[in-house]
């Protein structure tokens, strides 16, 4: 009896031990010692009355349990730590095999007392052992069934009783089987005065919440909450301030949460965005938007509101609320610019402004709203400003979203906003070495220039850029002959005459042999330098050509002769229609004179100064320069003229200059001479009998023959 009162003080006395240990390791240690000193003690107890006192079997029981809790609680320490290689060669078995050991010999102890000891008044605290052994060993079928015999043999024990209530209740609990777990807390809470009761309270409101009754699960979480603030109880306000905007959402009290969260002080914004979350995935779309809405008036900082906005975007994508999915898009772009978004919430807002902008797109190019012009257009416009979101998201890729852009309103043939557009990607693209998104913008501005609807004003700012690029990206020979037409006309109607001349030579150099084509030019190039009045730069145009540079048509070279002719001697005619003849002499001087002149202009300044010379009765000069006009006359203008040069050739003679007469007539007769003009014969018969009076028998010979 002695000994046996010996073990009950021992264990009265056990929680009143004072560990003074300064850590968790030194505390286990401690409490093992003492453990296993009362275990030495009560199995030598056991010895002497020879296993006949089921109570100190039942403590040694306990006590192997407990031994067997603290060793298992170190081996896991010791497991965790251990370097991840080594953890995975681990034989588990073998590594827990201490706590094993001290389990099984607990189960062999209560096995051993059921079976002695059938009518034990304290056998519910051996069911209670077998379960939590059990419990251990994770057979939850085995543990349930020993906890309802510890409370079916529990008799007076409150103690054993409440314990075995609330573990079969926690089990219930763990398998979501919240009818079965709810009597059996409620059975054991009635009683607060409990360190435990707000943890498990805790458990039984939301088993109160899972079943439907709401009302009384907010009730209890709100008291739970109060009796944490009391240091007696087990402190869970923090589980219970996160969660009870779930429930409040979920009644849709959601200002009573506001009033709740205020009282504690805390972040509302955070709280309401949580609630929103859960909402959403419990399928409440509409009233995590209402709280998302809400969460936007308590916002302060761009963090917070970002937050809120991730957030709607899943959900204006459900419900197609494009326009409310973009302005948020707007918002979370803008925060990713300020770096006010992590990793995951970068992800997101890429992965739903991606989404979106491809949608649009995909729309826009289905035949689905070909015959919906103003819903095309409107997704267009959006599919364009969520590709410009993209790019800023995206930025190492902003060439690839640019030009998508450009593809949406190219597909909804706004092709005069394409442009900017492709504009942009070509130019990023160009930058960055981008040869595919390069060619494809270029093709898109090439695409949309061609449209019959484009507005001059993008002519003007694009078209020249786009073709010259064109060009120099390697277009065909085909395209190239129409590009370079356009380029010169553009420049032309544009004034720019100094790229239209660059781009006539381009086009002479490639196709040498568009005759016509260049002609055209060429006209166009003469036409504005003549409206222009510059004399200087028409006259290098027209050397140009009878230079050979350009291959033209005797008819245009023809043409353009009498037009630098017209000009040259557009003064000159004019003093010479006045009858100031001295003006006009002075004018073909300086014709005949300048270094610009062309020969044509010096050879006809020559033969006009000849002729007023022969008007003013001056043979001598009249001789000089029908001399000089004759040397530089072809046969065609000699024959056009040959009436004027008789006339003159017949006044040298009757001025008795036989001798400059015979050799003017004979420099006629010899251009002549193979043509049909009816005074060819005069000029023979001149010349010969001029120089027959003049005894110059030789050069009469000459003529004859």
């Amino acid at each position: 009896m002695k000994n046996r009162l010996l073990i009950f003080c021992l264990f009265l006395l056990l929680p009143s031990f004072q560990v003074l240990a300064d850590s968790t390791e030194q505390k286990r240690d401690r409490l093992l010692d003492i453990v296993e000193e009362e275990l030495r003690e009560t199995v030598r107890l056991d010895r002497q009355v020879g296993s006949r006192n089921p109570t100190l079997l039942l403590r040694i029981a306990e006590l192997y349990l407990e031994k067997a809790r603290l060793v298992r609680e170190r081996e896991n320490k010791e497991y965790l730590v251990m370097d991840p290689d080594k953890r995975a060669r681990v034989n588990k078995s073998q590594y827990f095999k201490m706590s094993n050991d001290y389990f099984v010999r607990a189960q062999k102890t209560c096995y051993f007392i059921l079976k002695r000891f059938p009518s034990f008044k304290n056998k519910a605290d051996v069911y209670y052992i077998l379960a939590y052994n059990a419990k251990e060993f994770q057979k939850n079928k085995q543990a349930m069934s020993f906890f309802k015999k510890a409370v079916q043999s529990s008799g007076r024990n409150k103690e054993t009783t409440q314990k075995s209530k609330l573990a079969l209740a926690e089990m219930y609990y763990n398998q979501r089987d919240f009818k079965k777990a709810i009597p059996l807390y409620e059975q054991t809470l009635s009683n607060k005065q409990q360190r435990w009761w707000t943890k498990d309270a805790y458990n039984l409101a939301w088993s109160y919440f899972r079943v439907g009754q709401k009302q009384r699960a907010l009730n209890l979480m709100n008291e739970i909450h109060r009796l944490s603030g009391n240091s007696f109880y087990v402190d869970m306000k923090y589980e219970v301030e996160r969660d009870l905007s779930f429930i409040y959402a979920d009644l849709g009290q959601a200002e009573k949460a506001i009033q709740f969260y205020k009282s504690v002080g805390k972040n509302i914004t955070e709280k309401l965005i949580s609630v929103a979350k859960y909402l959403k995935d419990q399928g409440k779309f509409t009233q995590s938007e209402k709280a998302l809405i809400t969460a936007k008036k308590y916002a302060t900082t761009e963090e917070e509101k970002v937050a809120i906005h991730i957030e709607l975007l899943s959900l204006y994508e459900k419900y197609g609320k494009v326009s409310d999915h973009y302005e948020s898009s707007k918002v979370v772009t803008e925060g990713f610019k300020n770096g006010k978004l992590d990793k995951d919430q970068t992800d997101m807002a890429r992965y739903h402004v991606g989404r979106m902008s491809a949608l649009l797109l995909k729309q826009v190019a289905s035949k689905a709203y070909a015959k919906q012009a103003r819903q095309r257009r409107e997704k267009a416009i959006y599919a364009a400003r969520y590709f410009e979101l993209q790019a800023q998201l995206n930025p190492d890729k902003a060439e690839e979203s640019w030009f998508h852009a450009g593809e949406a309103y190219f597909a909804d043939e706004q092709y005069d906003n394409s442009l900017s557009y492709y504009d942009r990607a070509f130019e990023i693209a160009k930058e960055r070495g981008n040869d595919k998104i390069k060619k494809l913008s270029l093709e898109g501005m090439m695409a949309a220039l061609g449209k019959p609807k484009i507005s001059k004003t993008s002519e003007d700012k694009y078209l020249v850029k786009a073709y010259e690029e064109y060009l120099r990206s390697g277009a065909s020979r085909a395209q190239a002959d129409k590009i370079l037409q356009r380029l010169f006309s553009i420049n032309m109607r544009n004034g720019d005459v100094a790229k239209a001349e660059a781009n006539l030579l381009t086009y002479k150099k490639a196709f040498p042999t568009a005759q016509g084509k260049q002609e055209a030019m060429l006209g166009k190039i003469m036409d504005f330098h003549k409206s222009k009045g510059d004399k200087q730069a028409l006259l290098q145009w027209a050397q140009r050509v009878q230079s050979g540079e350009f291959q033209v048509s005797p008819k245009y070279a023809e043409r353009l002769k009498v037009t630098v002719l017209s000009l040259q001697f557009e003064g000159v005619e004019k003093a010479t229609r006045s009858g100031d003849k001295k003006r006009a002499l002075s004018g073909y001087m300086r014709i005949y004179k300048s270094s610009e002149a062309t020969p044509d202009a010096k050879m006809n300044a020559a033969y006009n100064m000849a002729v007023l010379f022969s008007e003013l009765d001056n043979a001598e000069f009249t001789y000089r320069w029908m001399k000089q006009a004759l040397e530089m006359m072809p046969q065609n203008e000699v024959t056009k003229y040959d009436s004027s040069f008789l006339l003159m050739a017949t006044k040298l003679h009757e001025r008795r200059m036989h001798s400059q007469s015979a050799e003017v007539n004979t420099l006629i007769f010899n251009k002549v001479c193979s043509a049909n003009t009816k005074n060819k014969t005069a000029f023979y018969k001149n010349a010969a009998l001029l120089w027959l009076t003049e005894k110059k028998y030789e050069n009469a010979i000459k003529v004859a023959n």
